[in-house]
Order: C-alpha cells, then structure tokens, then sequence
C-alpha cells in the first residue's frame, strides 16, 4: 500500500510529457499552470455562443475543460479549467464579449498535488496504527482513497466476516478483464425490498466509491439508528466502483480522466478514447449532455450499453424487476438529488411522489451535516442530460424510485471532483442518512 501511495504522489508530483497522446501509450498527464476559471452569468446569445467555440476548438485537444455540468446558456455560470497555452485565446475572447470570470485556481496541478499528498499522509497514518492492513475487516477507517484492489480487497474481506448475511460476486467484467464487484446484504431474505447503489462511473468521481463503501460499512456492522433500520429492513445491492479500468487510470496516468478504457474502432488517434459511461445507457441515447465525437470527455459511445460496464448493471438488474425499491447513483459533484428525468422535459407521472421522497432525503442530509442539496430534474436545476443510469432505470425498467445523488462539494471551487480524504466520513454520514430518510419514506 505504501508503495501505491508513493505512486500517486509522483504521478501528481511528476514531470510529464504530454496529455496529447493516444492512452494506449499511458503517458502521465500534467495540469501545471492550467487555471481554474469561473464566468459570471452569460448575459447574452453571442457570449453563449463563445464559449461553446472555445470548447469546441480546444475541449478534444486537452486545453480547455467544461467542469461544472450544465447546459450553456443564458442566465447560465461556466467553470473553465483552462491550459497555459489557451488561456490567452480565452481571456481575449471572452474580453471582446464581455464575458466577466474570476481565476479561481491559477494552478490546479499543485492542488491535485496537495490532496494527493494529504491522502498519501492519511495512507501512512493507517498503516502505522494498523501495521499496513486495509483489507482486514476492522482496519478501514475510511480515512484515505484506496486504489481499486484495495477497495475489493476490503469489501470481499467485510462480506466474508458477514457470515450469511453478505457475499461479495462480481455482476460483470471491465474492458481490461478486471472484475466489477459488487456486495449483497440480506440476499436470502427475499421478502424485504431491495435497493441498487453504485458509484464510479466517471472515474475521477472518487469520493462516490469511497462513499459508498462507507455505507457498506455501516449497513453491515453500524450501530446508529440509521444504520440498524437499514440493516433489518432491505436488501442491498452495492457496487462502490463500476469502471474499475477507469478509475486506475485517474490514480497512475490522468487524475481528470472520465471515460472506459475501451477503444472503439473510430478512436485510433484519439488523446482520449474510450465511453463516458454516465451516458452510455439506454435513456434517449445520445442527446443532450453527450457529445458525437469519439475524442471527447462525454463521447456516450456508438450506442447505448456499448460498454461492458454498463451492460454489467443492465444484466444485474434483470434479476431484480419487480423486488427493487429504489435505485441509486452515486455521482459527483454538486450536492444535488436528482430526479428523473434528465434525457427528457417532461416529468414522470409519479414526479411529485419521487420529489416527495427526495425532497425529505435532502432534509436528512442538512439536518446531518449542515450541507444543502438541491432536488429536482437534472433540466430544472443544470440542463437536460441523456443516457443517465437513473433515468434508464425509471423508463426502461420502471423502478419506481430512481435518483441520482450528486455528492459535496456543491462547485468545482470548493474542490469538485478532487476532494481531499477528511471529506469522506462527511459525506458518508450524510448520505447514509439521506438514504435512510428515503428508505423510509418509500415504505410509507
């Protein structure tokens, strides 16, 4: 483990070559002097229009990176992560618009550095009190983010000292051949309802797979009341991490990577191959929120459920229509609680009964932590977005609970994606607890 912290850190401490190169050949990124920049509300059509050519000229070529997701727009904030190179392109333009922004990070390389070192601290902290272990069921603290065979190593070892009550099985394989795990907890127990968690389907999200482990943690062993009423009243389904190919890849080569490391037949001079799995799923595939070109950060693939990955949840749920209660996605950031739908403008018949339910979870969490999510449709709160786990699970297979959970923090300028580890247990206890609201209200 000591050795694997040490390899993050030089990776976020490393004199890279390039971003510009297939990830075949595995070149570790570098965001040195690449700044985090925020607009002011976009006023008017030809500022929109901007900042979209902005992305659409430099977002393939790694230069400039849309970081908050929404639908630009007017009346709409944009959060830039932009390269030393692009960086003057962009503040003319935006200037000749009057497009007023803030830099907020004027390196986020040497942030990615600190949080990286922080973890690396959090690692050597554990193994000096528990001589190195983090697979033993009592020896995670959840102080620190694990490198995937660790995370599994961990989970397999808890469900295993669970007795009858949990196993841990592989619901499918990635791309690369590793096994996607996932825990069950009161399988045998068939007449509770049962519920579906899952995180990391954008890889560099790894505060939602640290999360949700924390949850396992506490449905199998936790002693709050929360804990206990889950525990004794559902069945749950866990897989804390769903692209296991892509998830490594953020920890040795691109912190920032949020694809599959497939490598489609259009993709063979891509700098960035591979699907988004978040919109590779069978929800009015690829329309809004997904781009076409097969070089870009949200390239939902050729079409839906192309990915291993995703085609695992799919399969999985067959199993499980008509037992399942509630269906979640554990996705980063924004601290929202989404309902659906996201792919289409219309709500769902049942909308104001699935808001009723989120809404009381979101109150769980600020009562818990103090933190405020936002409830609603991804169109009523950032923009419309296709292809989302949650909405497939609502249309296609009518759950009648689905929802996604846009962890803390709320901006990419409180930290987005790149969080340090003390974040964990907060946002484990609060959503543990959002989720127990839920679970309740559902049975009302």
């Amino acid at each position: 483990m000591k050795k694997e912290a040490n390899t993050f850190v030089a990776w976020a401490l490393g004199l890279a070559l390039s971003v510009h190169t297939v990830v075949s050949e595995r070149y570790k990124a570098d965001y040195r002097g690449y700044r985090l920049i925020h607009t002011e509300a976009l006023e008017r059509d030809d500022q929109v229009i901007a900042v979209k050519r902005i992305l659409q000229n430099y977002e393939t070529a790694r230069q400039v990176f849309l970081m908050n997701d929404v639908q630009i727009a007017i009346g709409t904030d944009v959060w830039l992560l932009v390269s030393p190179s692009a960086y003057e392109t962009v503040r003319l333009g935006f200037g000749s618009r009057h497009i007023v922004f803030h830099v907020v990070d004027d390196d986020v390389q040497r942030t990615m550095v600190e949080n990286a070192q922080l973890n690396a601290d959090a690692i050597r902290t554990h193994n000096n009190r528990n001589g190195g272990r983090w697979n033993s069921v009592s020896t995670n603290d959840h102080t620190a983010y694990l490198p995937y065979d660790e995370q599994m190593n961990w989970m397999l070892n808890k469900a295993a000292s669970a007795g009858n009550v949990a196993t841990a099985f592989p619901v499918g394989t990635s791309y690369e051949g590793r096994s996607i795990y996932a825990v069950a907890i009161n399988d045998n127990n068939l007449g509770l309802p049962a519920v579906w968690i899952h995180g990391n389907a954008n890889p560099r999200d790894w505060l939602t797979s640290a999360t949700a482990l924390y949850i396992v943690d506490q449905i199998l062993n936790g002693n709050s009341t929360d804990a206990v009423y889950l525990r004794a009243n559902f069945r749950w389904f866990i897989t804390p991490n769903l692209n296991p190919d892509g998830y490594e890849y953020t920890w040795n080569f691109d912190r920032i990577w949020t694809k599959t490391l497939s490598l489609g037949a259009n993709q063979s001079g891509c700098a960035v191959p591979g699907v988004y799995a978040v919109g590779n799923f069978d929800a009015n595939f690829g329309g809004a929120g997904c781009s076409a070109n097969p070089c870009a950060d949200t390239y939902c693939g050729a079409g839906a459920f192309s990915e291993l990955e995703t085609q695992a949840v799919r399969n999985f749920m067959a199993s499980l229509t008509g037992t399942l209660a509630l269906f979640v996605s554990l996705d980063s950031f924004g601290q929202q609680w989404l309902v659906p739908y996201g792919c289409y403008l219309t709500k769902p018949n049942d909308y104001d009964e699935m808001r009723r339910v989120a809404a009381a979870a979101a109150d769980a969490v600020r009562q818990t932590t103090g933190r405020v999510f936002a409830v609603g449709t991804p169109v009523d709160l950032t923009g419309a977005s296709t292809g989302a786990s949650f909405d497939w699970g609502k249309l296609r297979e009518r759950f009648s609970y689905a929802y996604s959970i846009r962890t803390r923090p709320a901006t990419p300028g409180e930290g987005g994606f790149d969080l340090p580890p003390d974040q964990i247990i907060p946002s484990g206890r609060e959503l543990l607890a959002g989720i127990a609201s839920a679970c309740r209200e559902l049975l009302l």
